[in-house]
C-alpha cells in the first residue's frame, strides 16, 4: 500500500501522481506498486473527482491500478475502478 499526501486534491493531479509513483518503481525497482491511499487532509471528496478517479485504468496507460482508496476527513473510501 502505498500513501500519498495531496493537497490540490483534482482528479488530474491525483492521477499524475499515481502514475508516476506506478512508473518509477518499475522503472527503478522493477517491481508495481498497486494499491493506494490518497490523503486528500480535511477536503472533501468530490463527486467529480471520484468520477474521474473511477476511471484511472481507461484514461492511463501502462499498468493497471488494482485498488484506489481516498482518505478524506479522517475517512477511508474505497473508488470502484472501472474494469
Amino acid at each position: 500500500m502505498e500513501l500519498k499526501s495531496i493537497g490540490n486534491p483534482t482528479g488530474a493531479v491525483i492521477q499524475n501522481r499515481i502514475w508516476k509513483a506506478m512508473n518509477e518503481s518499475w522503472t527503478k525497482h522493477g517491481f508495481v506498486r498497486e494499491n493506494f491511499i490518497i490523503d486528500i487532509g480535511d477536503k472533501e471528496l468530490a463527486a467529480d473527482v471520484k468520477a474521474i478517479l473511477a476511471s484511472y485504468n481507461h484514461n492511463n496507460s501502462g499498468r493497471r491500478l488494482p485498488r484506489l482508496f481516498i482518505m478524506s476527513r479522517g475517512e477511508i473510501t474505497e473508488v470502484a475502478l472501472l474494469a
